[in-house]
């Protein structure tokens, strides 16, 4: 039993192309949302903490842990939509850059937003966690 290659063309090839960069886009939309969410509680927290009110005492630390859980929600948000991406970037590698296939010397693409995405989730749970525990 043979497992049979698909062959691309390459108007299928462009498709593929550009439904990996709209997942990608669509991926820092997302991301783009939660930061200015994040942006909005920092701001609720720096008014709270400003003006001290004993009736909003503990407030600051409610918006602290709101930006935490926000912040979590950030790192599955880029976990699971990585995932999804390098699935599919994997199974088209798979069947577009093999050998024997006309785009098997081109280079696959790769997940190149991935590492500032990384480093934007990791700056921002150290910024929510220190105003957590320091204010």
């Amino acid at each position: 039993m043979s497992i049979e290659k698909k062959e691309y063309s390459e108007e299928e090839f462009k498709i593929i192309i550009d439904l990996y960069k709209h997942e990608d886009t669509l991926l820092w939309a997302k991301v783009k949302f939660i930061m200015l969410f994040n942006t909005a509680l920092f701001g609720a927290w720096y008014y709270l903490i400003v003006n001290k009110d004993p009736i909003l005492l503990y407030s600051g630390d409610i918006v602290s842990g709101l930006g935490v859980l926000t912040n979590l929600l950030l790192a599955l948000t880029v976990y699971s939509s990585r995932r999804h991406i390098k699935a599919y970037r994997d199974k088209w590698t798979k069947d577009i850059f093999t050998e024997g296939n006309k785009f098997a010397g081109v280079a696959p693409f790769k997940l190149t937003t991935s590492v500032t995405m990384i480093i934007l989730v990791a700056i921002v749970s150290v910024v929510w966690l220190v105003l957590l525990y320091k204010f």
